[in-house]
């Protein structure tokens, strides 16, 4: 076994005391619960995250990057709401007029 940033599925197999497949079908990859990552045609276990997850710690694995990520995607349709509520604000009457008209154009109105 290597001491690299990841594991194969071979590898996180032998950890487990279980076969290679058995493994393959648990990958989040796969819509199982071992986090793993595609890379190209290559599956690859973060040994960090695959550590955690086995030790039960697998909520507090997750990297910054990722939870912020996470939040972003949550906060889309409130930040699209506030940038559109932004602009209203900035625009004048004139500009208004104008998008009101398309969206009428557009709704077949």
């Amino acid at each position: 076994m290597t001491d690299g940033l990841t594991l194969t599925v071979r590898e996180a197999a032998e950890l487990l005391g279980t076969d290679p497949r058995t493994v393959s079908g648990e990958l989040s990859v796969n819509g199982g619960t071992i986090p793993a990552l595609r890379v190209g045609r290559r599956i690859v276990i973060p040994r960090e995250r695959f550590m955690a997850w086995l030790t039960g710690k697998d909520a507090v694995a997750h990297t910054e990057p990722e939870r912020q990520a996470r939040e972003a995607v949550n906060d889309g349709p409130a930040l699209i709401g506030a940038i559109f509520a932004a602009l209203i604000d900035k625009a004048s009457d004139d500009d208004l007029a104008v998008v009101n008209s398309a969206l009428r154009v557009r709704a077949g109105q």
